[in-house]
């Protein structure tokens, strides 16, 4: 078997065994509470019950996957006037996992302007960093990232969540050289520990993003070595992070698990597209000529076949984990539009 083919099984067998841009400004928002305020008919409901224990019931409620219950109910809190710094905190990391990413933007925001100095200042912008990446900003996510003082009272969680973080960022900005030193080093001390599994799964993706990123960036045309080197090299990279989505699988981190199979059956179709419509290669006898459209048809049928199996598993490890998010929703509609 080939280098690619098995990097290809080891990646498949991993998941068969689990289912036994970037932009320049980032957004405004204007969030207000009020503005996002419950149904006055939990009114009754809700202030039946003491603020602290309603407090600790949407975060408990936030913990086992019922984000809207939780979100209502910190919003009840916050309209009632609770000034407590972790309501509006509790709610923007409720609206995070719920994936309203503007939302959580703007209780950000609003926490910032009332925090000051506050220690939790330095979370509100970790979260804050967060949720700009998520929403396409890693240049704005890299600006609160490193507004968080290195110098703070750290335990080795923070220390290494924050440096996986910030290397990924600088990666999908395509600062390698200092992504990949903060990303590794970051990697290699947590790799016995069990540690901050969420920001390893964070870390790993994004080598393996930057590796089908570039990969994809090469253009196939020219004469027929040219082309063949360009072949080779986009198979390299796809390889090169196939490997390191290996290592996500066993993170067990399902966001990065299925942002991996969504970038890698992306470049495998990508791959499909750009050789169907690349040039003929110059200098082909017409007998040449017949012989490479043979050959083309059948390799970019295994290229786009393979693209629709890496959809389909990801949507098979989205059933294992009972996870649906937006990378379940592009998954679907990638593997459906393939449509073998």
């Amino acid at each position: 078997m080939s280098a690619h083919g098995q990097g290809g099984a080891t990646l498949l067998i991993l998941v068969l065994a689990l289912l036994t841009g970037c932009w320049h400004q980032a957004p405004e928002s204007h969030w207000t509470p009020a503005a996002h305020a419950p149904s006055a008919t939990w009114d009754a409901l809700f202030s039946a019950s003491e603020p602290h224990e309603l407090f600790d019931d949407a975060v408990a409620r936030r913990n086992h996957g019922d984000l809207q219950g939780a979100i209502d109910r910190l919003l009840w809190l916050r309209n009632q006037g609770d000034p407590a710094p972790a309501t509006l905190y509790q709610l923007g990391i409720a609206y995070e996992l719920d994936e309203r990413f503007l939302d959580a933007l703007g209780v950000y925001d609003l926490l910032l302007l009332e925090l000051g100095d506050s220690e939790l200042r330095y979370d509100v912008l970790f979260r804050r960093g967060l949720t700009l990446e998520a929403l396409g900003h890693p240049r704005a996510a890299l600006r609160d990232y490193n507004r968080i003082p290195t110098n703070r009272a750290w335990d080795r969680q923070d220390r290494y969540t924050l440096d996986l973080v910030k290397g990924a960022a600088l990666l999908s900005l395509d600062r390698e050289r200092e992504g990949r030193e903060l990303v590794l080093t970051a990697l290699k001390a947590t790799e016995e520990t069990g540690e901050v599994r969420w920001a390893r799964g964070r870390g790993l993706f994004a080598l393996a993003d930057h590796a089908l990123r570039h990969a994809t960036a090469i253009e196939l045309r020219g004469s027929q070595e040219r082309l063949a080197r360009q072949i080779r090299l986009r198979l390299e990279g796809i390889e090169k992070a196939d490997n390191y989505l290996v290592h996500v699988v066993k993170t067990e981190e399902p966001e990065w698990i299925l942002a991996g199979l969504l970038a890698l059956g992306d470049a495998w179709l990508a791959l499909h597209d750009d050789l169907l419509e690349a040039p003929m290669p110059k200098g082909l006898s017409r007998w040449q000529e017949e012989h490479y459209r043979q050959l083309l048809a059948d390799q970019v049928t295994r290229f786009r076949t393979r693209a629709w199996n890496v959809y389909d598993q990801g949507l098979g490890v989205a059933g294992t984990y009972r996870v649906e998010n937006r990378y379940t929703t592009q998954l679907r509609a990638r593997r459906d539009a393939v449509g073998l």
